[in-house]
Order: C-alpha cells, then structure tokens, then sequence
C-alpha cells in the first residue's frame, strides 16, 4: 500500500520507460558506489519505498539489471547483485582484450582519421574527469572511455555487447575503487594506450592492452578480499 502511494506521487509527467530508467541508473549507481555489495540481496518492496515507485516497475527494471549481469534471479528468494570468481574476472580481461583489438583496428584502418580524432576526443574528456572527488563520476568516466573506443570503431553490433560488458566491468570496479583507487595510474595507463594506438604499432598495442587489462586484473586478485572473490 505504502509503495503504490508513493509512486502515485513520484508520477507527474515521467513516462513508465523513464521511471523504470530512473531505477535502473540508480541501482547501477548503488553497486558501483559499494552501497549493494556484491551478493547483497535486492528488495523488490524495499526498492519500490525508496525510489518511490511502482512495483511493476521495479520489477521490470530487476528484470533487465538481470539480464545485463548486474543481478542474479534466485528462484522463490528474488534477486542478489551478481558475485564474481577469479575465473570470472579472468574470463572478463580476456574478453576485454579481443574486444578492444577487434575495435582498434577498425580505428587504424580508417584512412581518414577521423575515428582516430574522436578517440583522441574520448581520451580528452576521460582526463578532465578522472580526478574528480565523487568516486560515481570516477566510474562513469572510465566506462564512458571504453565505451568510446569501441564507438570510435563505428561497429553497431558491437555496441549491442556492450551493456553486458558494462555490467561485469562495474561489478569488478566497483570493488577495486575501494581497495586501490589511483588515479594518476589511471590516467597514464589510458594515455599510454591511446598513445600506442596513434603509433599503429599492433603489437605494441596488444601489449599494452595486456598490461593495461589482463596484468591489472591479475593485480586486482592479488588484493581483492578472499571472501569477495574465490575460485570456487
């Protein structure tokens, strides 16, 4: 009863596609902050009463968390944010890496340059964010970045992988910006790589892609509390 009164007054003029968004971006918001820990259990009525509003569209917005990674359904239990294993966030650097070649390419092959230019736009706008105090803008400025490369390619197909990705992505970061958030690492390790995809060196660029993203997941379960991620 509760939940319907409060969405009846969160309503106006906001469509069910917006509301649901709404949700959604503030879900996403709350794993990558730390504030859902991961295999914290998700409440439909809780959700419902704190965003204010309506069941069905909390459910629909669940539904698609879901789908996208960032949550996992238990049957009769609802949902929990997903877990990660090693193997997992191995699997998501090895991904991460064929992906971001396939992409890269697609930027050294275009003789006129312009794909090279909006990466280096990309690059622009990750720097001018990564030093900023709020540790959401942090994310979404890294997401934002390797969203853009694999935009700059001009591969739409890609880009239907990407929420996928996205989630896996946050749900890693999530933890690291609180064990080891560094970021005049950050910012010389995206330089680098944009740097070596200027040069058009390929191997110089897979290497770097290795450093940058299989190296630092490595280091990542180094550090990562054991009780966050096993191998089992």
């Amino acid at each position: 009863m509760t939940c319907s009164k409060s969405a009846g007054s969160a309503r106006g003029s906001v469509s069910n596609t917006e509301r649901r968004q709404n949700v959604i971006d503030q879900l996403k918001r709350d794993i990558a902050l730390g504030n859902l820990p991961l295999g914290s259990r998700v409440v439909e009525a809780e959700v419902c009463s704190r965003l204010g509003v309506s069941r069905p569209t909390v459910r629909e917005a669940l539904s698609q968390l879901a789908r996208n990674g960032y949550l996992e359904q238990e049957a009769y239990r609802g949902y929990r944010v997903s877990r990660i294993s090693a193997e997992r966030v191995r699997e998501l650097a090895t991904v991460r890496v064929a992906n971001d070649m396939v992409a890269i390419e697609s930027i050294l092959k275009d003789e006129t340059g312009a794909r090279m230019v909006q990466l280096d736009e990309v690059l622009h706008e990750y720097l001018s964010r990564t030093d900023k105090p709020d540790p959401i803008e942090r994310h979404e400025a890294h997401m934002a970045f390797h969203r853009g490369i694999w935009e700059a390619s001009g591969n739409t197909f890609m880009m239907k992988l990407w929420p996928v990705l996205e989630a896996e992505m946050t749900l890693v970061l999530a933890v690291e910006q609180e064990q080891r958030h560094d970021g005049t690492r950050a910012r010389a390790l995206h330089e680098s790589l944009v740097e070596c995809i200027r040069r058009g060196d390929r191997d110089e660029i897979y290497e770097n892609l290795r450093t940058h993203i299989v190296a630092s997941a490595e280091d990542f379960l180094k550090v990562f509390d054991a009780e966050a991620v096993s191998d089992n």
